[in-house]
């Protein structure tokens, strides 16, 4: 399933969450909501596997040769959301 099928509902969301913002170069423009873990990997459209990026960030992360790297850069930046941000609203 590619970012583009992620209900509309969880897409607000994490967006919100992250201030309508890139969550790894702070760009605010051509906003993505992509899966930290792909969902032909098992992730799911819940909150915690979702991280907004910016068009060019997206790229990397889809295409970029060290995929552990983005996935652990992404899980700990929403590690560190949960202790700024109250979560609860967010959960399904």
């Amino acid at each position: 399933m590619s970012c583009s099928q992620i209900e509309s509902r969880m897409k607000n969301l994490a967006e919100e969450r992250d201030g309508f913002a890139c969550q790894n170069c702070g760009d605010v423009l051509r906003l993505i909501v992509h899966h930290i873990k792909p969902k032909g990997r098992g992730g799911t459209d819940e909150i915690i596997n979702l991280i907004t990026l910016c068009k060019g960030c997206h790229f990397k992360a889809h295409n970029f040769y060290n995929y552990g790297y983005w996935i652990n850069r992404f899980r700990r930046m929403i590690a560190l959301k949960k202790e700024v941000v109250n979560l609860e609203k967010y959960i399904t």
